[in-house]
């Protein structure tokens, strides 16, 4: 979600370089006195940015959805269901030469904001070492994720992963595949009335194991049918992506997320004066400043809040409108 509202505020509005909607040094704050508050732990500016970024993101998001509270419906689709399973019998196989197995996730919401996590990830085969799980973004091949995996031979790896990609109304895909070709064999799913070998179905998910050319872009038109999901299982959930209303309103979030960012770069000053040994700057002069911010923020998110009106999606978040009746004509 915070991808949503990245890049809506610059660090600096002097550079013909700089990008950004609203800009850091707007309301005072540049490069030279936030270098001033860099701590042991921050080796750059970027770094601790970064932190403070995060954490504004979380006070606009937690804001805007909590105005909506009312009206959200906490709907999950798919909770934790595992994709791929191992037989009793254990088989050895390998993909075949130039291939790379895996599992293909599909979720198509056209009329909801949803979003797909992938929260666990498990591989079975015959490696000791580090195995480089990756996910791709099938609307363009782009890398989505990747996670390493600390394997030892004939034992399982596990590893929890906190993966996800929107669908903002519309269909999306995921391939998951290693960079291992030997591995126990798994199918999709066993005992499911609506799963096969190969293929699992339930409510808005669709997947199913698949191999791609390895030298070949990971786009649909590349996919192939596989027996088995390259020694992996995952376990992915599905649910209501309430935070991507804040994707449809991003240009209007952007002035109370730079007094929340500049509120949260002060409110780290404060906290860790003593700590980081900060010299030249008065702290009553940063808590001044920090006030004057939060006070901009919350009247700038109230003025926000003022038109923010329940997104259509039936699913999602319910509509309260009153309903009248009358007679237009006698």
């Amino acid at each position: 979600m915070a991808s949503c509202l990245d890049g809506l505020i610059g660090s600096d509005n002097v550079c013909s370089t700089s990008t950004g909607r609203l800009f850091l040094g707007d309301i005072g704050i540049n490069a030279d006195f936030v270098k001033g508050l860099l701590g042991k732990e921050h080796a750059t500016i970027d770094a601790f940015m970064a932190e403070r970024r995060r954490l504004a993101t979380e006070y606009v998001v937690r804001d805007v959805v909590n105005h909506l509270g009312a009206r959200v419906i906490g709907h999950t689709f798919i909770d934790h269901d595992r994709l791929g399973r191992w037989p009793d019998t254990e088989a050895i196989v390998s993909a075949a030469a130039g291939y790379q197995n895996g599992i293909m996730l599909e979720v198509c919401t056209p009329g909801s904001n949803t979003r797909i996590t992938v929260v666990r990830v498990e591989f079975y085969g015959q490696t000791t070492g580090p195995v480089t799980v990756t996910a791709y973004d099938m609307a363009d091949g782009s890398v989505a994720g990747t996670l390493t995996l600390d394997a030892t031979s004939d034992e399982m790896a596990r590893a929890d992963w906190a993966l996800q990609l929107q669908c903002r109304r519309e269909r999306r895909r995921l391939f998951i595949t290693t960079d291992q070709s030997t591995f126990y064999k798994a199918t999709m799913n066993r005992g499911c009335s609506s799963c096969s070998a190969d293929t699992y179905r339930h409510g808005v998910l669709n997947a199913r194991s698949v191999r791609f050319p390895s030298a070949s872009k990971k786009v649909w038109g590349n996919m192939e049918s596989a027996p088995n999901t390259g020694g992996l299982s995952v376990i992915a959930s599905v649910e209501c992506d309430h935070e991507a209303l804040l994707c449809d309103m991003r240009p209007a979030c952007a002035l109370p997320l730079l007094y929340r960012l500049g509120a949260e770069v002060m409110n780290s000053a404060l906290f860790n004066w003593q700590r980081w040994g900060i010299q030249n700057i008065r702290s009553e002069d940063v808590e001044a400043r920090r006030d004057q911010f939060d006070a901009e923020y919350t009247k700038a998110m109230g003025d926000l809040l003022q038109w923010v009106r329940t997104p259509i999606d039936p699913m999602c978040f319910t509509c309260d409108s009153r309903i009248s009746t009358g007679v237009i004509l006698p």
